[in-house]
C-alpha cells in the first residue's frame, strides 16, 4: 500500500485491519472509498485508533482523531458503522464498518 491506495483488487479481502494509523493518511474519506470495493460483500473494515485526549502514550492530542469524525468519515465512504467501542481499550478506539 501506498499513502493515497490501497493496492487492492475488487473483493479481494475479507477484512481490513488499520491499526494506529489511520490519523496520519491525509485524504481519509478518498482513501475509506478506495478501500470499500476491495471487500467482500459480507467483509468489515476494522479501525483501532487513538482516542482524541491527552495520555501518557501515543501521539499528541491535536494529530489525533475524533471517534465521531471517524464514524462520519467511514458514512460517507459508503460504510454502515456496526460498533464503535471507546471503552474497551485505555488508549484507542475500536471502530468496526460493513458495506452498505
Amino acid at each position: 500500500a501506498t499513502a493515497d491506495d490501497p493496492h487492492l483488487e475488487k473483493s479481494e479481502v475479507d477484512i481490513i485491519l488499520i491499526v494506529n494509523t489511520f490519523m496520519l493518511i491525509e485524504n481519509k474519506v478518498d482513501y475509506l472509498k478506495k478501500l470499500y470495493p476491495a471487500l467482500r460483500s459480507d467483509g468489515r473494515m476494522v479501525i483501532v485508533d487513538w482516542k482524541r485526549k491527552e495520555t501518557t502514550i501515543g501521539p499528541p492530542k491535536n494529530d489525533r482523531l475524533a471517534l465521531g469524525s471517524l464514524e462520519d468519515m467511514l458514512r460517507d465512504a459508503g460504510f454502515r458503522v456496526t460498533s464503535a467501542d471507546d471503552g474497551t481499550l485505555e488508549y484507542q478506539y475500536i471502530v468496526v464498518a460493513e458495506k452498505e
